[in-house]
């Protein structure tokens, strides 16, 4: 578990000015994830997707910026994952999804020691968290879950889906998000369904 997680502070700090960092922090996860070709660019996407939901949320540009930047990181405790497990053609051991499980806790570790990361570690920390509390790593629930992570969270689904990986075809727009909407990959605020949704019409 990650050392002492903590909840955004409120409201975010100054988010915008993170910015700054965008084409720096875009470069470096790109080389992360041409770990695997399967996930190539999946963050760059999922960074893409926060902004549409950000905005049918109404968030305002500090929180938007905190959440595109969390997007782009989102996933950068996988450096720690091992190859053999992170690209892995079969289905994971139950050993190995443990290993796969710790990178949100991994990544909170690596970004909350950077001042200015300090409210992105914490999207990082949540972003496989689940609105009925069964997802990871801390199992929280409801309003518990930072709704910038959970953003994070609907989008990183959402490109998984429409992707094609190692042990799926990808699947269509409108098939993934009828998935999102009958919980087929757990379940989500349904604010954010409801946002999912209008975005469809």
């Amino acid at each position: 578990m990650a050392d002492q997680p903590r909840q955004l502070t409120a409201p975010p700090h100054a988010a915008a000015h993170l910015l700054q960092y965008h084409d720096l922090i875009e470069s470096i996860v790109s080389a992360l994830d041409a770990r695997d070709t399967y996930t190539a660019s999946h963050s760059n996407r999922v960074a893409d997707m926060v902004l549409v939901l950000a905005a049918a949320l109404g968030l305002d540009p500090d929180e938007t910026a905190l959440i595109h930047i969390a997007a782009h990181l989102h996933d950068i405790g996988k450096i720690a994952v091992p190859d053999a497990v992170l690209r892995k053609t079969g289905p994971l051991t139950a050993d190995e999804w443990q290993e796969m499980r710790r990178h949100p806790v991994t990544g909170y570790n690596i970004l909350r020691r950077v001042a200015d990361f300090q409210d992105i570690a914490v999207l990082v920390l949540h972003h496989h968290e689940r609105w009925d509390g069964r997802g990871y790593p801390d199992g929280l629930s409801g309003d518990q879950i930072p709704i910038s992570a959970q953003v994070v969270a609907m989008a990183d689904v959402y490109d998984a889906l429409v992707s094609k990986r190692v042990y799926k075809d990808a699947y269509a727009p409108d098939v993934a998000v009828q998935m999102i909407l009958h919980g087929d990959c757990g379940a989500f605020n349904p604010l954010l369904l409801d946002c999912l949704t209008g975005l469809q019409d």
